[in-house]
């Protein structure tokens, strides 16, 4: 681990119909750069449920497995530090494989090289992307809501750097969209590129 590169650590979310549901027409319009994404994921929880629910909070009815996350799964809620142990907490509530996946999450500096994140993914997991988020992981890619003149901008500026997961390939863009979503939603500031990653 780097100062550069922190892994924040691991989750288990909703997969399949159920959460291809949750992108309709109006959700795509309203959250998405570019709404014809294929399958939009995030490392935001509130756009792509985890299977477990936060602190006993109730998150929204439909996305919840109901399963309660334990007093303590590392120093980055709600991602897990332990693989193993999420991969336990899952075989221990029969959680079907089929309807999930488990993801790898890695917090970048805008600094960083992109060698030295790929370096960081579990081997067994595959790169999907850079999300752009604040430290709380609200996601500014698929969680903020723009002017229209914002999101035209964004959308001529940045959609066609999206991939089918409506994530970046590249770091240096993700970066740039970091700056430019500190602009826009400085509530939310600063942000930063998180590495997106799957168990194949």
């Amino acid at each position: 681990m780097t100062g550069d590169c922190i892994p924040m650590g691991f989750d288990c979310r909703i997969w399949g119909a159920r959460y291809v549901a949750l992108w309709d027409a109006s959700s795509r319009s309203s959250f998405l750069l570019d709404p014809n994404a294929a399958c939009p994921l995030s490392v935001d929880d509130m756009v792509w449920p985890s299977v477990f629910e936060r602190g006993g909070v109730e998150s929204e009815a439909e996305h919840d497995v109901g399963i309660n996350l334990p007093a303590f799964i590392g120093p980055h809620a709600p991602f897990w530090a332990n693989l193993a142990e999420l991969e336990a907490e899952i075989s221990k509530h029969h959680i079907d494989v089929g309807v999930c996946k488990i993801v790898q999450v890695i917090l970048c500096s805008r600094r960083v090289q992109a060698a030295i994140v790929q370096q960081m993914v579990h081997p067994s997991f595959r790169i999907l992307g850079f999300d752009v988020a604040d430290e709380m992981f609200v996601s500014s890619l698929t969680n903020c809501g723009y002017s229209a003149p914002e999101e035209m901008e964004l959308r001529l500026k940045y959609g066609e750097h999206l991939n089918e997961h409506h994530l970046f390939d590249n770091l240096k863009t993700a970066v740039e969209y970091c700056t430019s979503s500190d602009n826009l939603v400085p509530e939310h500031a600063p942000f930063a590129p998180h590495l997106l990653a799957w168990r194949v």
